[in-house]
C-alpha cells in the first residue's frame, strides 16, 4: 500500500543558471593587462575571499570569470569587446549593464546605434544576436550569427563554433546547442576539452544519461596528463555515474579520483580543487542526497580531516541508513500501517513543512482507515515495538511523537 508514496522524495540536483557580469576582470580584482600566469591566483585569492557555502552567487560570478579569462581563447573573445575606444566602449558597456539587469529593448536599441558606427565589429554583431536569443527570436539569431561568420577570417571559426553553441546552451535552447555540437567539423586539440565538457552539459539538460556516460569515460584524463583543473571533469564522471544510477562503478571511480587527490600537492591547487568538491557536497546536501554526500565528503576528508568533516561523514552515513530503512517500511507487512502512514507524516512535516500530506490519509480507504483505527489500542503498540527493532534509526528519529500516539 505504501511503497510508492514516497517514489520521488529526493529530488535531483537544483539546477541554477549561470549569473553574468560585464567585467570579469573586476570580479577577480584585478586589470586587463594581467599576464595569463597570475589569473589563477586571483581566482583562487577571490574564493578564498567568498567562500561558495557563504557567498553562492559571488562564487558563481568569480567561476565564471576564472573559466573565460584562464582560457588563452575565450580571455581573447571576451577582450575584443573591451578593445573600442570613447564612445562606442562606453555605449557597449552600458549595452551590456542593460541586458544584464533585464533592460533588454533598450539594449537593443542601443546596439543598432553602435552597429551603424561599427557595422563590421565581430564581438558587437555577437551581443546583437545574443539579444535576438532573449527575445526569443531564434531566427534573427541565426542570422546575425551568419553575418558573423562571414566577417571572421577562417583560423576564428572553430571558435565562432563552440561560441554559437554556448549561446544556444546560455539562453536554455539545448536541441539547437547540440544540432550546433553534432555538426562539428575536425576540432584543434586544445578547443577538445571545451567541446566534451559543452556536450557533457548539453546531455546533461536534455537528460540524456547513456550519452553523458559514454562521453564522460573518453574525457578522463591519463595519470601521466592531468591537471589540478581536471577535478571537473571528475566531477562529471561522478555526476553522471549518480544520475545514471551506475552505482556499480563507484569503487572504480573513487580509486581512481584519489589517485588524482593524492597527487596534488600545491597548496593553491589543493584549495581549488577543495572548492570543487565542496560546491558539490553542498548541493547535494541541500536535497538530502545523503548517498551522494558520503562519496563527496569522502573526497574532501584526504585534503581536510578536521573535526567539521569527520561530524558531516558521520551523519551522511546515518542518514543513508536512514534513507535505506525508509525505502524499506512501506514494503513491511508486519508493521502495523498505523505506525507506517505515522512515520510518513512526521518525515513529512519534519522536512517538507510547506507541503500540504492530507493526502497521505486520503489516499486509504475510509473503511480501511476506520478498521485499522479500531485495531490501533492493540496493534499500534506492537507494531512499535517492531519498528525499535527492525527500524531503530526511524524510531530514534520520531520516538518522541510516536510513542505520544500510544
Amino acid at each position: 500500500m505504501f511503497e510508492n508514496i514516497f517514489e520521488n522524495l529526493i529530488g535531483g540536483r537544483r539546477r541554477k543558471k549561470k549569473a553574468k557580469d560585464k567585467n570579469l576582470y573586476t570580479v577577480l580584482g584585478t586589470k586587463s593587462n594581467i599576464s595569463q600566469e597570475k589569473i589563477k591566483g586571483k581566482y583562487i585569492e577571490k574564493v578564498k575571499e567568498f567562500p561558495p557555502e557563504q557567498y553562492p552567487e559571488e562564487f558563481q560570478l568569480i567561476r565564471r570569470a576564472y573559466d573565460t579569462l584562464s582560457d588563452p581563447l575565450k580571455r581573447s573573445d571576451y577582450d575584443l569587446v573591451h578593445k573600442y575606444g570613447g564612445k562606442i566602449e562606453k555605449k557597449m558597456d552600458l549595452a551590456v549593464g542593460l541586458l544584464y539587469h533585464g533592460e533588454i529593448d533598450r539594449a537593443l536599441k542601443l546596439t543598432q546605434e553602435i552597429l551603424e558606427a561599427v557595422p563590421n565589429s565581430i564581438p558587437v554583431c555577437l551581443f546583437r544576436a545574443e539579444i535576438a536569443l532573449l527575445k526569443n527570436d531564434e531566427i534573427t539569431f541565426q542570422e546575425k550569427f551568419a553575418h558573423v561568420e562571414r566577417l571572421a577570417p577562417r583560423n576564428r571559426q572553430e571558435r565562432l563554433f563552440l561560441k554559437k553553441a554556448h549561446m544556444l546552451y546560455e539562453e536554455d535552447y539545448y536541441e539547437q546547442a547540440l544540432t550546433v555540437l553534432k555538426n562539428k567539423h575536425q576540432l584543434s586539440p586544445e578547443n577538445e576539452e571545451e567541446y566534451n565538457c559543452l556536450l557533457f552539459d548539453v546531455y546533461e539538460r536534455l537528460d540524456k544519461g547513456d550519452e553523458r556516460w559514454e562521453l564522460v569515460q573518453t574525457m578522463i584524463p591519463t595519470l601521466e596528463s592531468q591537471l589540478p583543473e581536471d577535478i571537473y571533469i571528475f566531477i562529471r564522471w561522478i555526476n553522471a555515474m549518480v544520475d545514471t544510477q551506475r552505482w556499480n562503478e563507484k569503487s572504480k571511480i573513487k580509486t581512481r579520483v584519489k589517485k588524482f587527490l593524492k597527487s596534488i600537492s600545491d597548496e593553491d591547487d589543493r584549495w581549488m580543487v577543495l572548492v570543487g568538491l565542496d560546491k558539490e557536497c553542498t548541493a547535494y546536501l541541500e536535497v538530502r542526497r545523503y548517498r551522494e554526500v558520503e562519496l563527496y565528503t569522502e573526497f574532501i576528508r584526504i585534503f581536510d580531516n578536521g573535526e567539521m568533516i569527520k561530524q558531516r561523514l558521520n551523519y551522511a552515513r546515518k542518514m543513508v541508513n536512514f534513507t535505506k530503512e525508509f525505502n524499506k517500511i512501506g514494503r513491511d507487512e508486519e508493521i502495523f500501517p498505523l505506525v507506517i502512514l505515522r512515520v510518513y507524516e512526521l518525515y513529512y512535516e519534519e522536512n517538507f513543512p510547506e507541503q500540504d500530506i492530507s493526502y497521505l490519509r486520503d489516499g486509504i480507504p475510509k473503511e480501511v482507515l476506520a478498521d485499522y483505527e479500531e485495531m490501533a489500542e492493540k496493534e499500534y503498540p506492537k507494531g512499535l515495538r517492531k519498528l525499535k527493532r527492525k527500524y531503530p534509526l526511524i524510531y530514534e528519529a520520531f520516538q518522541e511523537e510516536l510513542e505520544e500516539d500510544i
